[in-house]
């Protein structure tokens, strides 16, 4: 009788043990992302004229995104002007990039518009991954001809192959 009730205990922590699992990998922001390419107009150097079509992302499936463009992928921490960044209305960070490897940090965008240069704002998850790439929790604007910005102006964040090492080090203590 024993026996039995061990078994059973086991098989309901297997159980348990086997759906977690594939929950918690799912919620790997730094392996289970989207893509955002080759939008170099996101850059804050790009200028719109007021006849090219604006970038909106009132429209953007909210989820985590990698930003992969030639123009870098860090979302700018300086106030963008207007007419930037591909749109009317820029998106950008009041605040800094997360600087370690595996760090999450939770940043206050503001969207730039006629009206101040921080007129509606909201938080967004930013992820610095191993592999020294960042991903970005993106939510959809509540403004019309409003984009996040991506190019690399940020302050405060250092991209070097070194940032690697922290990975090794989270990893080594997970284990």
């Amino acid at each position: 009788m024993n026996n039995l009730v061990d078994e059973k205990y086991t098989m309901k922590h297997c159980v348990i043990v086997l759906l977690i699992i594939p929950f918690a990998k799912a919620l790997e922001p730094c392996s289970d992302y989207s893509t955002i390419t080759n939008e170099e107009n996101r850059s804050p150097f790009h200028q719109n004229s007021f006849s090219d079509t604006p970038i909106s992302d009132d429209r953007l499936t909210p989820g985590w995104y990698r930003i992969e463009m030639n123009t870098g992928s860090l979302i700018p921490n300086q106030i963008p002007e207007l007419f930037r960044c591909g749109t009317w209305n820029p998106i950008w960070l009041n605040g800094t990039l997360p600087s370690v490897p595996e760090v999450r940090v939770n940043g206050q965008v503001c969207v730039n518009t006629f009206n101040s240069v921080c007129e509606y704002t909201w938080f967004i998850n930013i992820k610095f991954c191993c592999g020294n790439y960042l991903v970005y929790e993106l939510l959809s604007s509540p403004v019309e001809k409003s984009a996040y910005c991506f190019g690399n102006s940020s302050n405060g964040f250092v991209s070097s192959k070194d940032n690697t090492i922290g990975c090794y080090i989270v990893l080594i203590r997970m284990t």
